[in-house]
Order: structure tokens, then sequence, then C-alpha cells
């Protein structure tokens, strides 16, 4: 007969744990790759100017093909 212990070990090394694994692992780096988690950094000057000029490169090329 397993002791109290055991069951927890068994239970706490399975998939789909609390907190643990992969997935959790994933689901933080898209939070913070998508701004709502993480640590809070100012954004540098540089990187405001070229997200700016990306967006408006990818609107331009945007509408240059539905214009065409």
């Amino acid at each position: 007969m397993a002791t109290r212990k055991d069951k927890k070990k068994k239970r706490r090394s399975g998939k789909g744990g609390s907190g643990s694994g992969r997935l959790s692992g994933m689901r933080q780096g898209m939070k913070s790759f998508v701004g709502t988690g993480g640590s809070k950094k100012k954004q540098s000057t540089f990187s405001k100017i070229l997200t700016y000029l990306l967006l408006a490169a990818a609107v331009g090329l945007l509408i240059y093909r539905f214009t065409r």
C-alpha cells in the first residue's frame, strides 16, 4: 500500500501539473512577448522609431498591393 508521500509525489510528477512544465513556460514567454506579463521596461527611442518605420512599411506595402 502506498503511503501519503508517494501519492503526492506521483500527482506532482504527472503531466498537467500546476504551473510547471513546457506549456507553462511557453505561455509565460508569449505573455512577455505580447507585453501583458513580465517586467515593464521603458522602450528606447530607437526601438520606437524602428517599430513605427516597420509598421509604416507594412501599411505602405498593403496599400501598394491593393491599388495595383
